[in-house]
């Protein structure tokens, strides 16, 4: 399982939203790291810690700071007053997995998805009520990527263990919504890290091989190997590619053919984090060391 914590802490205004691998979740003044109120979500709401910890990032929608739980029946899904810590809203029954929730708007509806361990689920931001799920269970729940939102109200999802990938499509069904398959193919396993969208394509790993995938047919466009399971940024035309063992590649971003810029060997343990891009920086790290590159003309 390792040291140290999965999540990445949200930063909202003058507060700062984290969560620990054990299910702590704690808000801070962002000037001064001062408590502001805290909650153990195993103790409080039955959570389950996932075998390899809790991962997912907390969400600020509005005035509500969402994650999932995976707690007791009908309180997988949780919705905190991001001012109090009061509890706003408890929702589904489902198994944790180890993606965060995303705000997104499809069809017209304001809604949050939580890519869970048994299921792809998109819930009311102000009430947590169901509006639609799309089941998908990955050996161990390790539903870890990110979903990504794709024009027009589109849904990508994937997991590794040879589950594969499925693009839906967000539509009004009778009074309420719902979703159907675009596509769905093995071409795209992310095992933890996620896939991004540049201009209608998909840049991610299958498992151990680097790849480019239309976002429209789930065609492969190319492929590339010697990054193991690893990570990757976009930015200005380029993709940030960081190989598992510390190799930080430039790219360029096309679909025609694989087109690798530069590459320099940072680290020599194992890099699973994505890399950062900030102020004209590139934060990176492994499991032991913290590094920032400017990144220049």
């Amino acid at each position: 399982m390792g040291n140290g914590p999965r999540s990445t802490p949200t930063v909202d205004g003058d507060a700062v939203f984290g969560l620990g691998s054990r299910g702590r979740l704690v808000a801070l003044e962002a000037a001064s790291g001062k408590e502001r109120w805290s909650v153990d979500l195993a103790a409080a709401f039955g959570a389950q810690i996932p075998q390899w910890g809790v991962s997912n990032s907390p969400l600020v929608e509005g005035d509500l700071v969402m994650l999932d739980a995976g707690g007791r029946p009908g309180h997988s899904l949780l919705a905190f007053d991001k001012k109090t810590g009061k509890l706003a809203w408890a929702s589904q029954t489902d198994r944790p997995g180890y993606s965060s929730p995303l705000a997104v708007t499809a069809a017209g509806v304001r809604q949050v998805l939580f890519f869970t361990g048994s299921a792809l689920v998109s819930v009311e931001p102000a009430t947590g009520k169901a509006l639609w799920r799309y089941p998908w269970t990955t050996d161990y729940d390790v539903n870890a990527a990110m979903p990504i939102a794709v024009p027009d109200d589109q849904i990508f999802i994937s997991s590794g263990y040879g589950h594969g990938a499925v693009m839906l499509k967000v539509k009004k069904q009778g009074a309420g919504l719902g979703v159907e398959e675009v596509w769905k193919s093995t071409v795209m396993k992310n095992h933890f890290n996620s896939s991004v969208l540049v201009a209608g394509y998909l840049y991610g790993f299958d498992d151990g091989t680097f790849k480019c995938v239309d976002a429209a047919t789930g065609a492969e466009q190319w492929k590339q190997r010697g990054f193991g399971k690893g990570s990757l940024a976009y930015a200005d035309g380029n993709l940030y590619v960081l190989s598992d063992q510390g190799a930080l590649a430039l790219v360029e971003a096309k679909p025609s053919s694989y087109s690798e810029k530069g590459r320099v060997a940072l680290f020599s343990s194992r890099t699973w984090t994505m890399p950062t891009l900030a102020q004209g920086q590139v934060f990176l790290r492994d499991q032991k060391e913290l590094l920032a590159l400017k990144v220049g003309a």
